[in-house]
């Protein structure tokens, strides 16, 4: 196969989250015509294997070959993210710079930086309606991986908490709200949820078709889930 198939076959992979198997297509294509399409899908998917200083190389190579490439500069910040969050804003920084138009959620992690790096929980409610205002992007093709470029978060939508409020019922004596955030791709919708110290067998998820149910014991509030 020549590095164009291979390149078709890894991203085909990729959107069906058979990421291993991706990587070997990538690293197949870029063994045969190194260039920087190529380095920054590979790097999309050694971050989705949480290989972070892979995901580093790649984002540097494919920066050596195209130093204007905003979503190299986008999967580098994400990288850096989970090792030092001063250079991950730094690459935020830049890629916003170099496509500030680009529906890349890159002002969501400046702010996350930011918030790590002052030690506070910032709200982020008015950057999430901010970045629903944008227009739902089209549709990606099934032969490409999603790119940063096309992420545009739908508006947001009611949580278990707003829901109970609206209704009338009361928060939880005491309870601090759990602080969360989320954005949304051609293809993943990710939410975090910021919530310390909390062990991975205490958490129950329960994914359904059309909603997903999380449950935890609430750290600095004893009993209470």
């Amino acid at each position: 196969m020549n590095a164009a198939s291979l390149f078709g076959s890894a991203n085909q992979l990729y959107v069906k989250e058979e990421y291993e198997e991706a990587l070997k297509h990538y690293t197949c294509a870029v063994t045969l015509q190194d260039c920087a399409e190529y380095r920054v899908c590979r790097a999309a998917a050694y971050l989705r294997l949480g290989k972070f200083e892979e995901t580093l190389d790649d984002a540097k190579e494919a920066l050596a070959l195209d130093p204007k490439n905003h979503v190299a500069l986008h999967w580098r910040g994400v990288a850096l993210f989970y090792i030092r969050y001063a250079s991950a804003k730094l690459a935020f920084e830049e890629s916003l710079q170099l496509a500030p138009a680009a529906k890349a959620p890159r002002a969501l992690w400046i702010r996350k930086c930011d918030a790590e790096l002052s030690g506070s929980t910032l709200p982020l409610g008015g950057l999430v309606a901010e970045l629903s205002k944008a227009a739902p992007a089209a549709a990606a093709s099934a032969s490409a991986p999603p790119k940063a470029a096309a992420a545009a978060p739908p508006a947001p939508v009611s949580t278990v908490a707003q829901a109970r409020q609206a209704a009338g019922e009361p928060a939880a004596a005491g309870r601090r709200p759990v602080r969360r955030e989320w954005y949304q791709n051609n293809s993943h919708v990710f939410i975090t949820l910021f919530a310390k110290g909390v062990p991975q067998a205490d958490c129950e998820v329960d994914f359904r078709e059309r909603e997903l149910s999380i449950s935890f014991p609430v750290p600095s509030s004893a009993g209470d889930t």
